[in-house]
């Protein structure tokens, strides 16, 4: 009777293969952590020429201001504050003036609930005491209807606050000086004929809020109006 039996060697091409397999795959994932590694780091690096850093939120309508609140360290940097990754929203809201607290808890209550986006531009206190303006932006994320959690991005807009703020302060000087010398202002945008005449003159000539300027040109005297035109 013969005997039978397997060639142990039989199966060394295969195991080469799958060896083969195994090591392209590896080489290729390697890959795939190292774009993502630079990816991350270019994102890194736009963040903090931005003053824009990452967070998110996982939702509890039952209490919200316990939920956990992750952010990255470009984030803490646009609060002034270094922390632990993961805080809660009680937390965060200590870095908001007492005047902001409760909109901004509004705002997590309504994203919680009803899936609303985040989107406040509102003044922080670091813990140095430095006086910041932050905007703060999200967007729901959902899972069978039911609002799970909230992601977004955190900016530093002090800069453009001041400037906005100062701009708004001169345009109120200048026109406390216009009404004290009885003097007024107007616009006009020739492509749409959109005209606009400041409160002082409207109330000095005794005029209805106008839109167009033909229809200032119909309280101008028919002398005048050649002249204007």
């Amino acid at each position: 009777e013969l005997l039978s039996y397997e060639n142990p060697l039989d199966g060394l091409d295969e195991l080469s293969r799958l060896s083969r397999s195994v090591t392209q795959a590896y080489r290729s994932l390697g890959g795939s952590f190292k774009r993502l590694r630079d990816f991350t780091d270019q994102l890194e690096t736009t963040g903090k020429l931005a003053n824009v850093g990452s967070w998110q939120i996982e939702l509890n309508e039952e209490d919200v201001e316990q939920c956990p609140f992750h952010w990255c360290s470009q984030s803490q940097e646009v609060f002034g504050i270094q922390a632990e990754e993961t805080t809660t929203l009680a937390n965060l809201l200590q870095l908001f003036t007492a005047k902001s607290r409760p909109l901004v808890l509004s705002s997590f209550q309504a994203a919680a609930t009803s899936g609303f986006p985040i989107d406040l531009d509102l003044p922080i206190t670091t813990p140095e005491q430095e006086e910041r303006w932050i905007r703060l932006v999200g967007d729901v994320q959902h899972l069978n209807g039911t609002p799970i959690s909230t992601s977004g991005a955190v900016q530093d807009i002090t800069q453009h606050s001041t400037m906005l703020r100062s701009a708004l302060s001169e345009a109120r000087h200048q026109r406390s000086l216009l009404s004290f010398a009885g003097a007024g202002l107007w616009t006009w945008t020739p492509s749409s004929d959109a005209f606009e005449l400041s409160k002082e003159w409207r109330r000095r000539f005794k005029l209805p809020e106008l839109s167009s300027l033909s229809e200032f040109m119909d309280f101008v005297h028919p002398d005048d109006r050649l002249a204007l035109s």
